[in-house]
Order: structure tokens, then C-alpha cells, then sequence
């Protein structure tokens, strides 16, 4: 076997190692905005347990004053505070009803979310700013 046989074999043993044991990363996009990261319609223990959870992926605190979180049966709460850079933001009816499911969730930033706000089926939620829909 000759020397660029050689080489040839070498380069070859070197991608096929490269490719199988070196993991790849694959690019995502993230949202210049804010989303709805979780939505709990339909809690367990307490129906005044629901809750919305905000996230911001931005490098950006975002001001959520004047927003509202609304439902396709007209229903809304406004909302706000900052969401900090890279930070969750929790919206619930009631603080103490919304732990009973679970009592290590962290306090809640909003405690405006309306009773019943959320069906537990076919429900769709939009976070607003003004009139311009965020997510």
C-alpha cells in the first residue's frame, strides 16, 4: 500500500470519527419576543389552581404593562411587571389555591389571571401588546 493510499484511508477513519462520535449541534432560531412557555388549564386538586407561564428569551428585561393575556371567548387579564433577560414570568388566580397541586411551584409574579379563565379543551390563548398579538 502506498503512501496516498495511505492518506486517503487515514482522512476517510478521520470523518467517519468525526461524524459518529462528536455530537452536532443544530441551530434554533429564538423568538425576539416574549412566550407562553406552559399552560395548567386543568388542575388537579383545585380549580382555582390554573396558571399561565411567560418566558423571555430575549438578552432583554421586557415590560409587560399594558399587555393582556386573552382567549378566544373573549376573556383577558392584563398583566404587569418586567420579565427578566432569559426569566420566567408565572400568572395565577389565586397564589395559595394554585400550590395546593404542588407546593414547591414558586410564588406567582400575577395574581390577576380570572376564575375559569382557561377551558380545559379547545381553549386558545394569545399574549397581546395593545392589539398586536405577541405569541
Amino acid at each position: 500500500m502506498n503512501s496516498e493510499n495511505k492518506k486517503v484511508i487515514l482522512i476517510g477513519i478521520t470523518a467517519i470519527f468525526l461524524f459518529a462520535f462528536v455530537p452536532m449541534t443544530i441551530a434554533q432560531e429564538v423568538p425576539a419576543h416574549v412566550v407562553i412557555s406552559e399552560v395548567y388549564p386543568d388542575p388537579t386538586v383545585s380549580a382555582k389552581g390554573e396558571f399561565v407561564e411567560l418566558y423571555n428569551p430575549t438578552d432583554n428585561d421586557i415590560v409587560l404593562t399594558g399587555c393582556k393575556l386573552e382567549d378566544n371567548d373573549g376573556k383577558s387579564c392584563t398583566l404587569s411587571g418586567t420579565i427578566p433577560c432569559h426569566g420566567f414570568y408565572l400568572v395565577v388566580y389565586n397564589n395559595t389555591e394554585y400550590k395546593i397541586d404542588n407546593a414547591s411551584w414558586p410564588d406567582a409574579d400575577n395574581t390577576n389571571l380570572p376564575y375559569y379563565f382557561l377551558a380545559n379543551a379547545g381553549d386558545e390563548l394569545r399574549l397581546k401588546e395593545s392589539t398586536e398579538d405577541i405569541n
